[in-house]
């Protein structure tokens, strides 16, 4: 039942500290954090192609890989895409960070919230 889909959406969500987030169109990526992932290069892609107009929403899935902690280098990131004027600061799209583990009974539920999977 729908009720029961909001429920299973609230529970997930809930649990990873993002209810109420979801946009008309969820986009999400799965991947550990290196360089070789061309975290980059789909950063720059999502960033450039969407604005905070369009009902969209990006979920970046991700642990720490060699380089370190993830939220440090993608913000270190968006202020060089910024000061380059590749992006505009205050028309940022919807992007969210979910660098906790989740539990192997909550990540098949994650994945059902969103309409696509991105490949780094």
């Amino acid at each position: 039942s729908p009720e029961a889909a909001k429920g299973i959406e609230a529970d997930v969500m809930a649990k990873l500290g993002i209810n109420g987030t979801k946009a008309g169109w969820n986009l999400m990526s799965l991947f550990k954090f290196e360089r070789r992932k061309n975290w980059k290069g789909l950063l720059r892609a999502y960033l450039t192609e969407f604005n905070k107009k369009d009902d969209i929403c990006f979920y970046l899935k991700t642990h720490e890989g060699w380089e370190g902690n993830p939220e440090k280098w993608i913000k270190q990131y968006l202020r060089e895409l910024i000061s380059e004027k590749v992006i505009n600061a205050k028309q940022l799209p919807c992007i969210f960070l979910v660098d906790s583990m989740i539990d192997a009974e909550l990540l098949p539920k994650f994945f059902g919230e969103m309409d696509a999977f991105v490949l780094p």
